[in-house]
């Protein structure tokens, strides 16, 4: 009995901590640069960089495209596409 407790425990406990991480909004998270196209180390909303519909600005310049965000177990991947081609960009949430 008390295994299945600490299973139930565990799972809500997950389940809980997945809503968590993916109530935080691209805005209010910092982006560590992962591989491909670049467009900075860290991209940081609403201070270095602003975005508007799909698109990524710095000091409004359109920098990238918006392609998506991937919900992974414990962090987040935001995907870019640079505007005059088709490389890609990685960042991780921080």
């Amino acid at each position: 009995m008390t295994v299945k407790i600490l299973y139930r425990n565990i799972l809500l406990s997950v389940c809980f901590l997945i809503i968590i991480i993916s109530c935080t909004s691209i805005e209010n998270t910092k982006w560590k640069f992962r591989n491909g196209f670049y467009i900075g180390d860290l991209i940081i909303f609403k201070s270095s960089h602003i975005i508007k519909n799909d698109t990524i600005f710095s000091n409004e310049t359109p920098k990238a495209i918006l392609i998506e965000i991937e919900q992974r177990i414990t962090d987040k991947l935001l995907i870019i596409k640079d505007l005059n081609g088709n490389a890609l960009g990685y960042y991780c949430s921080k």
